[in-house]
């Protein structure tokens, strides 16, 4: 029977000791890689290499872009991680147009302000320009990037604020497919209607129909319209009763 191996505690020790040196020295990797990233980050957040070097603005159409950074403050001396985006939404949306703003950083050296303005339902007659009528009811003019008027449907003799607000509130509820064909509307208040309209469309239709319950009533324009012919001329009639007036 052959004997087994015997192993001194002397051959062992110096590969222990190995061991031992391997695992102090990757702890002590580890430590000093733990060490040199929070120094570099303490020197980045310290240094110029953390400043805004760009300023980036998306969404806006009524307010210029220039105008959007001038407010926030931020130049090429703000570090990026001591900007406060709380106190920057507030001044940006100060703005009439602005619904909101969100502030987003990129690395390594951008600031990126995303933009949400108010929609533009219509435009108003001011003297000699136009002002816009937001989703809001506010109306804004001088528009710093200019008022782009193929966007939204011209609102004419809108005297009464009363009557103003409500045309707002219904364009706001039209779905786009619908508030893209319009391109006029006239306020005619009759004895028996002081809420009618009569509009113009872009497809070369005129529309007599009623402020009142209007984005509900517009819902059969496009059906009726399927049933015309290219060449028809006359009034498409739109509330209770939806018909079409030839003028043959």
């Amino acid at each position: 029977m052959d004997k087994k191996k015997i192993v001194s505690i002397e051959d062992k020790i110096p590969k222990l000791k190995q061991a031992r040196t391997k695992k102090t020295s990757r702890r002590l990797i580890f430590y000093l890689s733990i060490f040199f990233i929070l120094i570099s980050i303490i020197i980045y957040l310290q240094s110029p290499l953390s400043n805004v070097k760009d300023v980036k603005v998306q969404g806006n159409k009524i307010v210029s872009e220039s105008t959007i950074i001038k407010n926030t403050k931020i130049d090429h001396d703000t570090n990026m991680w001591e900007i406060n985006s709380k106190k920057i939404n507030k001044e940006i949306e100060k703005s009439p147009t602005i619904k909101s703003v969100n502030i987003k950083r990129q690395l390594p050296s951008t600031i990126l302000i995303d933009v949400l303005e108010y929609k533009v339902v219509g435009y108003v007659k001011t003297k000699d320009n136009y002002s816009a009528v937001l989703e809001n009811g506010k109306i804004v003019t001088n528009g710093e990037s200019g008022f782009d008027l193929s966007n939204a449907p011209l609102l004419h003799n809108f005297k009464d604020d009363k009557k103003l607000k409500r045309m707002t509130e219904e364009l706001n509820e039209l779905p786009d497919y619908l508030f893209n064909l319009i391109s006029e509307i006239f306020w005619m208040p009759s004895k028996n209607n002081e809420y009618k309209i009569e509009m113009f469309m872009i497809d070369g239709f005129t529309v007599n129909t009623t402020i009142r319950e209007f984005s509900k009533n517009m819902e059969v324009y496009p059906s009726i319209v399927s049933q015309l012919e290219t060449n028809d001329k006359g009034i498409i009639h739109v509330g209770v009763n939806s018909y079409f007036e030839s003028e043959k």
